[in-house]
């Protein structure tokens, strides 16, 4: 990405030209402020905000199955014949005080209900016992909150991290521009001198000295103009990370580049990001959330019980047969039950389906915390060893340093030949040039080490208006 990203920034800096820098908005921002900047505006931070807004409407989805639900229903229609009770012909005998005669009863149809009929009605239900699957779904939801916060957690570690990087990239960039002017500058002097002691020396300064002065000169003017579009490409990697507008530039107020040690030994720092790595707490959020689907699939061995109470009128022309006045309204009020008997082994298969995933990340919670422990061990050792380096290196930029001086002031009394003078401020060049690098090796290693251990940094300041 980070590739991508030059390339992209190297196009649109051949494109705008030189001179669209001088017409951009320059804020000066501490390294605290970008970051704050940052996890106010960056883009990929408000999309692991929308992970978990969404978590959180899942949870509360989950809440309402202890709640009672309330439902209103409507339905008309048209018969194609009227309701009727059919009741059969039969004989009737009566009683030998009446006399004791038979009569015929004839067949007759009663008319219940007319064809076209409209009902409403009102249903109340509120479940007493699930066998646990209300507490398991509400505790998946509950996990996955969870895990949209150690989401968005490592979102914001990432972005620290690569604001970290971008950041003191542009101030290396600098340094490295001040580092290469001065040697210019010392190296344009030197070649005032040589070419003064060349037509005016007595012979000890020659004109392939000159020469040799005037091309390390213009090598090192074409190092200090290259330098530039790497300033500008830190400086606009910075601007998108903030979230700013095209047309921003960032000036770090920084201007050196901080090697902070942690107090923290490798042990502690693995222990620490077992406690508080999130790639870990979101797997380890998922587990908990498999054992709570094992749990909702287990209740499918379980009854449930509820209350349900029914509410329902009806409106039909006719007022006799069952829609007689008192039929017209129906309140019922009672408790249910529901045990599955047989359903061809499925349960079975989900509870099995179930706890295989979950056997399935714990071992991927084992791999992860070797691995983790392993990211750490690699993170910890660039960083030792890049602040080894800077030691060495430092020092050899002090004698270096020194070096040049006592050259430049032998080569004053032409007591050294003009190639040692040069050899020395471009070894002081390099040195320092290598000096910068290795204390950005440093911080780039720190930000890569606290983003896996899963430290956020204690802003002290605030974004800046």
């Amino acid at each position: 990405m980070a590739k991508e990203v030059a390339r992209a920034v190297g196009l649109a800096f051949v494109v705008v030209g030189f001179s669209a820098a001088h017409s951009m908005e320059t804020r000066s921002m501490s390294r605290d402020e970008c970051i704050a900047m940052a996890l106010e505006n960056n883009r990929m931070c408000r999309i692991s905000d929308y992970d978990v807004r969404i978590a959180e409407s899942m949870l509360r989805q989950a809440k309402s199955a202890y709640w009672p639900t309330l439902s209103a229903s409507m339905m008309g229609g048209v018969m194609d014949e009227p309701l009727l009770y059919v009741y059969p012909a039969s004989t009737m005998a009566l009683p030998p005080a009446m006399g004791g005669m038979t009569i015929d009863v004839p067949k007759q149809e009663i008319e219940l209900m007319d064809r076209a009929v409209l009902s409403a009605g009102l249903k109340l239900e509120y479940p007493l016992y699930t066998g646990g699957l209300r507490k398991s779904i509400n505790e998946q939801a509950a996990f996955g909150v969870a895990a949209a916060l150690e989401g968005a957690r490592r979102t914001e570690l990432e972005v620290v991290r690569d604001v970290d990087r971008a950041y003191y990239a542009a101030v290396l960039a600098r340094r490295l521009e001040q580092i290469a002017g001065d040697t210019l500058k010392r190296m344009e002097a030197t070649l005032e001198l040589t070419k003064r002691m060349y037509e005016e020396g007595a012979g000890t300064v020659k004109k392939t000295d000159y020469l040799r002065n005037k091309s390390v000169v213009e090598m090192i003017r074409s190092i200090k103009s290259s330098l530039l579009p790497v300033r500008v490409n830190a400086d606009t990697a910075l601007v998108h990370l903030l979230g700013l507008p095209h047309g921003t530039r960032v000036e770090p107020f920084e201007t050196e580049l901080p090697v902070e040690f942690s107090s923290l030994s490798l042990g502690e720092m693995i222990e620490q990001a077992k406690a508080s790595n999130p790639d870990l707490a979101q797997l380890r959020a998922g587990l908990g959330a498999a054992d709570a689907f094992v749990r909702q699939a287990r209740s499918g061995y379980k009854p449930k019980f509820g209350l349900f109470a029914t509410y329902m009128h009806f409106e039909n022309e006719l007022d006799t047969g069952i829609m007689d006045e008192q039929n017209r309204d129906f309140i019922g009020v009672g408790i249910g039950g529901q045990l599955s008997l047989f359903e061809g082994f499925r349960t079975h298969a989900h509870v099995e389906e179930a706890t295989l995933k979950f056997e399935k990340l714990k071992r991927q919670e084992e791999l992860l915390l070797d691995g983790l422990a392993l990211q750490v061990e690699q993170a910890h050792a660039a960083f030792e060893g890049a602040c080894a380096r800077k030691t060495s290196v430092g020092d050899g930029l002090q004698a270096a340093v020194e070096n040049r001086e006592l050259n430049i002031r032998a080569y004053q009394e032409e007591l050294v030949e003009t190639q040692d003078v040069i050899e020395a401020q471009f070894m002081e060049a390099f040195l320092d040039f290598s000096y910068q690098k290795t204390l950005y090796e440093c911080v780039e290693a720190q930000a890569q080490l606290h983003c896996i251990v899963g430290v956020l940094p204690n802003l002290t300041e605030e974004i800046p208006e």
